[in-house]
């Protein structure tokens, strides 16, 4: 999903190294976003392959 934090015309393939090399700000923070996402339930996370995708229950979050 397009979450806005790069141009929509961005090739993933020249910025993967900022989402997957440990110390870059932007993948960290989208490790822990996906977390509290899973954490809440709006995403589901297998654990030992560290996918995530989004849950197809309703989700409450009132």
């Amino acid at each position: 999903m397009f979450l806005g934090v790069l141009p929509r015309d961005q090739t993933f393939s020249s910025v993967k190294r900022m989402f997957w090399v440990d110390g870059y700000p932007l993948g960290d923070m989208l490790v822990d976003m996906l977390d509290r996402m899973a954490e809440a339930g709006v995403l589901l996370k297998n654990d030992e392959d560290v996918q995530y995708k989004w849950n197809p229950a309703p989700i409450d979050l009132s």
